[in-house]
């Protein structure tokens, strides 16, 4: 198992926090009504009760104003230990009605998250090491008593500390949140439109972000959008990747994929085991439309 192979396994795992029924519920149980004020303080919550200016630069992907109108005001609805707590519960009764519905017994043993999670944990005290703002604070967590809440904090913990490194990979090559974006949907063809409505950018921004790509010959405009490999930036801008912009691409991704390394090498000779455990039920979350493909995240859907 690679980096990518291990980031698609866990990865939809902690994304039900960001699909369920079950989250919505618990974070307006502790006063997040609307899903933006959940998903914000929710996530940020392990950084104690973060500043705008640190959720914009550790998220990275958002328009600064966009943040700004649900932080540091989250804080005056719930304390960031009430916001942990609420995004555990939802995400683990979430997994529990999934489990119970979608897996049998042959798929499922009931010690099977509890198996996991200690494979897992290997991997998180090796995240912590590497001492990533996200992945480090949510790695201080208490971690928890339940088996089904152990698994979705360890994917929680990896998936922030993968995030952490891939901002890196972003950041020293000179790729900005809109415009790390549009490279991203020019270059996996998928185009901007599942993500264009919940990152706050404005479509002068994304326009902006794809001239700054155009100049550094990163992606090339087009007149017509119905081209192959084309996707639409506006009603006006129509662009595609060029050979370069692909290369910085691979070269972000490649990146992204050695700053994670340090968990899956602590696994070692685990891996084949945690996938026999954990397929099933990614695969569950798929067939039940629980992680709609495609997402926000670029999570791909996991056939095997």
């Amino acid at each position: 198992m690679d980096q990518r192979s291990l980031w698609t396994l866990l990865e939809p795992i902690h994304a039900v926090t960001y699909f369920a029924p079950e989250a919505m519920s618990a974070f307006g149980e502790v006063g997040l009504r609307g899903f933006w004020r959940g998903y914000f303080a929710g996530r940020a919550a392990p950084l104690g009760a973060a500043s705008a200016g640190t959720v914009i630069a550790t998220f990275y992907g958002f328009e600064p104003g966009f943040v700004e109108r649900a932080v540091p005001d989250v804080w005056g609805l719930c304390s960031p230990s009430e916001a942990i707590a609420a995004r555990q519960r939802g995400a683990s009764a979430s997994l529990t009605r999934l489990i119970s519905s979608e897996l049998d017994e042959t798929q499922w043993q009931q010690n099977s998250a509890a198996r996991s999670a200690a494979l897992l944990r290997l991997a998180c005290d090796a995240a912590a090491r590497d001492l990533r703002p996200l992945g480090l604070a949510n790695s201080m967590i208490r971690w928890p008593s339940e088996p089904i809440e152990q698994l979705w904090h360890a994917t929680t913990i990896l998936r922030e500390h993968r995030g952490d490194g891939h901002v890196m990979a972003l950041t020293v090559n000179d790729l900005g949140p809109c415009e790390s974006t549009v490279l991203r949907a020019a270059c996996s063809g998928d185009g901007i439109g599942s993500i264009k409505d919940v990152r706050g950018w404005v479509e002068a921004d994304w326009e902006i972000a794809a001239e700054r790509l155009v100049e550094r010959r990163l992606v090339r405009t087009h007149a017509e959008s119905n081209l192959q490999g084309c996707i639409e930036i506006s009603s006006e801008l129509s662009i595609s990747a060029t050979p370069e912009g692909r290369d910085l691409w691979q070269e972000v991704e490649r990146l992204t994929d050695h700053l994670a390394a340090g968990p899956l090498n602590a696994l070692e000779g685990s891996t084949q085991l945690l996938e026999e455990i954990l397929a099933p039920l990614v695969r569950a979350l798929g067939r039940t439309g629980r992680i709609p493909f495609p997402n926000p995240i670029g999570v791909p859907p996991r056939s095997s």
